[in-house]
């Protein structure tokens, strides 16, 4: 095949790629391929959305501070994160020393909590910052 393909085709062949190395959970590789299928722009709204989503669900596995980035693309894009997601964003900006953000998350989590694994791990941050600030930190 010596055709060139467009950068519509390349988009939704890069979004193939991506899949396989999620499904592999080539998480690396998977973040360059979606990174490359949203910059070929040829994903909008909802598609887009859930585009940022993927992505920042393979950065979360290596890179935190573009896994947050991607999350905060993702909630710009219209996402609104549910408890499990809540708890993933306290515990990255935890990590990033974003205490006052990672509290908001954390609250968000444990309020709308459905399983006591996730009050927990959502008290449990909770509780460690209210620590950091009761010891001026």
């Amino acid at each position: 095949l010596t055709a060139e393909l467009n950068c519509y085709e390349i988009g939704l062949f890069d979004n193939l790629i991506a899949h396989a190395y999620e499904r592999e959970s080539e998480h690396e590789l998977a973040a360059n391929a979606l990174t490359r299928v949203l910059a070929s722009g040829v994903f909008e709204g909802r598609d887009e959305r859930d585009l940022f989503l993927r992505l920042a669900v393979q950065y979360r596995e290596f890179d935190t501070e573009h896994a947050l980035i991607a999350y905060e693309d993702w909630m710009d894009a219209g996402g609104v994160p549910d408890a499990t997601q809540s708890l993933t964003l306290a515990e990255l900006y935890q990590q990033t020393n974003r205490y006052d953000r990672a509290f908001k998350y954390a609250e968000i989590a444990y309020r709308e909590a459905t399983s006591p694994h996730e009050k927990e791990a959502a008290d449990s941050i909770l509780s460690a910052i209210q620590k950091r600030r009761l010891l001026g930190q």
